[in-house]
């Protein structure tokens, strides 16, 4: 395994390498239509597909080339089909000038001929105008680089994923055209491209893969960056069992390894990659054409649930003709995945129909149905190890799938990685977890008793750690007679909610029953907000009377007047016209408690989970789902809902930052004596006076130091109404401990009163 400082030289080594080499060859003159790479006769075989509309722009493509031609030069490998082309002097030279080998290595096998058959298709791509010229550029950034810090940049160049980093490096210098194709095809690849951390890929694939001469299969490969690791992982053990180190390589290739790929780009890049991989283990062996193919069709190797092997389903592998899928064997040993992500409304129509049709169970993301592909494809009593969405273990559109899970496979491992776990996909809305299932030998529908392995590793130090001595070291074991994901009191799979905690869930009725007095409603939708909403200072005085407050989320705690108001002609009417022509319900969600007082949140907490009150005489969006309850427990639930406690049972319930109101209604209520309902309730109004205050202040007016004086006494008001719910709850003070240290509950605590902006709010 990778030192964790070495992984973060060589992620950070080729993002400068990508960004530098591409300033150095954007200066590299394109070729005029019809020209060649170079002087040198035109490059014979070139693949007969065309540039896909989703490849980089020609400068890119030129940068991506080189990254390639690099990783053959600091292997002296020079495939057969690049010989005697300028290609070939490129490699020459960069190996003799860069790593100093005078010569290279000529291979013939068919490993070979498609790592050069992809090169020489990324040239014909890149338009280049002088490959010379071009390659002298690169040795000289190549020269400067690795003058400061040779021995990490050189590390970076051999990994055989090198040039796959590249790639993903280069997407964001697509941006705009990313953008641009996101939803225009049912592949969307651009979409989905985020290559897998070697320190995840390598825990995936060791928990997939027991033992050797298993055959493994990655659904969805990318640029190889499980496959890589999987193949490794399969060549050692073999060699630990007594094989040569030539026959576990040949073996592995030509029987026990496997990939599918909807995108042809990426599957000649993981096939290169592997071609690099495997030589860096045994230079001489003939390898064979690797197992890696492309399935065109919408959905991909999703096709593969139903008709598994079927001839229906077509391969094809680059430099042959299309096979059917009875080329792959008909149950997998193994299985480990980063399937993309796409949630239904960001899908095609066809693919979205495809899954409505083929995956009704997780039709809601192509992640989930790829979960449910990996089950199919398995061996009875085989593992798989995927690196999913949070999503799939707690929210209740996922609750027939994952009851499926439980019928088909018993879950072992859970890894809650949260966000940032990819380091070229920065944000906090990808939030995720490594799950590992292994198929049951049969159905089963009955709870049994088993150990369960898990781990929470959210925190950037956390997750450096988990870098540098692997995620097994951060593995805790649970006895679990079930993950009761499927019972209507108990939280979802959450193997690190303690038994004390999950309790609670059966102890205290729901916070939305029908003693309660309390509900929880979604907020309006009004299918077009560019159409109805406007701020405050958009709108003149003349129009205003046609005009109502309008509060639409934004994650703030205890008091915010919304800056919005909602163009409400003829009592909403032009509102429900609007959305029956939009294919929505003419009645308004929630309308039977708009301008009346009440709890928000918002739906997106990046930010944690606050509650605040509404604001008055409003209308409440989507996004500012809201709570109601009798009057006089309206301040304690605003004091409750901001508990730590509420925020810890909100990242058990959803450990993601969209909150549903169904994880709302599910909160445990235990309904407060009288002392401790007047207490929470008068230190809610303090918070809430201290938030309107902050609020009043504008422009140059600001107190800074009084804000500073608000932040510390907010702090005292969180503490003690904590303090309060604890004792209601009879949370004992170690669990009090581990609550309060979430990063759920420290998270919420972040930013409660932000500086005031000069714009001008509605009143309040």
């Amino acid at each position: 395994m990778q030192n964790q400082n070495d992984q973060q030289l060589e992620l950070s080594s080729i993002k400068l390498l990508t960004d530098r080499l591409c300033k150095a060859l954007a200066k590299t003159k394109p070729a005029s239509a019809g020209a060649h790479v170079s002087n040198n006769p035109p490059l014979a075989g070139s693949s007969k597909h065309s540039a896909s509309q989703y490849e980089f722009e020609p400068s890119l493509q030129l940068t991506w080339l080189f990254a390639c031609l690099i990783s053959l030069s600091k292997r002296q490998l020079l495939p057969q089909n690049l010989a005697g082309t300028s290609l070939e002097a490129a490699i020459a030279k960069i190996s003799l000038d860069i790593f100093g080998f005078p010569k290279l290595n000529f291979d013939d096998c068919p490993m070979a001929i498609a790592a050069g058959q992809m090169v020489k298709q990324i040239a014909a791509n890149a338009n280049a105008g002088s490959l010379e010229d071009a390659t002298i550029r690169t040795i000289e950034c190549l020269r400067k680089w690795m003058v400061k810090s040779e021995s990490g940049y050189t590390k970076a160049m051999g990994d055989p994923l090198f040039s796959g980093w590249v790639y993903q490096y280069l997407l964001h210098q697509s941006e705009k055209q990313l953008k641009k194709h996101l939803r225009s095809d049912g592949h969307s690849p651009f979409y989905t491209k985020w290559f897998t951390p070697s320190w995840i890929a390598e825990f995936l694939v060791e928990e997939a893969i027991g033992s050797s001469e298993q055959t493994f299969i990655d659904p969805a490969c990318g640029a190889g960056h499980i496959l890589v690791p999987a193949f490794q992982r399969t060549v050692r053990l073999l060699e630990q069992s007594g094989t040569t180190t030539d026959e576990a390589v040949r073996k592995t290739i030509e029987k026990l390894i496997f990939g599918l790929e909807i995108d042809e780009q990426l599957t000649a890049s993981a096939n290169f990659n592997l071609y690099l991989a495997s030589r860096d283990f045994d230079a001489n062996v003939a390898l064979p054409a690797a197992n890696v193919f492309v399935i065109r069709d919408i959905g991909g190797s999703l096709l593969l649930k139903d008709n598994n092997n079927d001839k229906k389903v077509l391969l094809s592998i680059e430099g042959e003709a299309y096979a059917p899928a009875a080329k792959l064997p008909s149950k997998f040993e193994a299985l480990a995945a980063n399937p993309p992500y796409m949630s239904m409304r960001n899908m095609p129509e066809k693919l979205s129909d495809f899954l409505k049709q083929h995956y009704p169970l997780s039709k809601y993301d192509l992640y989930t149905a790829f979960l449910e592909l990996s089950i199919s494809m398995l061996e009875k009593n085989a593992r798989a190890s995927l690196i999913c969405q949070q999503s799939v273990l707690s929210i209740s559109r996922f609750k027939p799938l994952r009851e499926f899970i439980e019928q088909e496979s018993s879950i072992e491992t859970i890894v809650q990685l949260g966000s940032g776990s990819f380091p070229t996909r920065a944000g906090e809305k990808v939030n995720n977890a490594i799950i590992t299932l292994r198929k049951r030998a049969e159905t089963s529908r009955t709870n049994c008793s088993r150990k369960l392995q898990f781990a929470r590793i959210l925190y950037p130090e956390e997750k450096r750690r988990a870098e540098a001595f692997g995620i097994r070291s951060a593995l805790e074991m649970r006895d679990v007679e079930s993950l009761n994901s499927t019972s209507p009191q108990k939280p979802t799979i959450a193997p690190w909610c303690p038994p004390l905690i999950t309790a609670l869930f059966e102890k205290h009725p729901p916070l939305q029953d029908n003693k309660s007095g309390i509900v929880v409603v979604n907020g309006l939708f009004t299918c077009n907000n560019k159409m109805f909403v406007r701020k405050f200072d958009e709108v003149s005085e003349d129009e205003r009377h046609e005009y109502v407050p309008y509060d639409k989320g934004g994650g703030k705690k205890w008091f915010h007047s919304t800056p919005y108001l909602l163009h409400w002609q003829k009592g909403g009417d032009v509102i429900r016209e609007y959305r029956v022509s939009r294919g929505q319900s003419r009645s308004l969600p929630g309308e039977d408690y708009y301008f009346k007082p009440g709890i928000t949140y918002s739906y997106i907490g990046t930010q944690g989970f606050k509650a605040r009150l509404l604001s008055p005489d409003s209308i409440f969006d989507i996004a500012s789902s809201s709570v109601f309850t009798p009057e006089p427990l309206r301040m304690y639930m605003l004091g409750f809902m901001n508990s730590s406690l509420v925020r810890y049972l909100m990242g058990v319930l959803n450990p993601t930052i969209n909150f549903q109101i169904g994880d709302l209604r599910r909160l445990p209520f235990a309904q407060p004596d009288s002392m401790t309902q007047f207490e929470v309730s008068k230190l809610a109004e303090e918070a809430v006076d201290l938030a309107r205050r902050v609020e009043s202040m504008e422009g140059n007016l600001v107190d800074i130091s009084f804000v500073a004086w608000a932040k510390s006494k907010e702090s005292v008001i969180q503490n003690e109404i904590d303090r309060l719910i604890f004792a209601l709850y009879k949370i004992p003070s170690k669990l009090q401990k581990q609550i309060l240290d979430d990063p759920w509950v420290v998270r919420g605590q972040k930013s409660v009163f932000a500086v005031p902006s000069s714009t001008r709010k509605g009143d309040s």
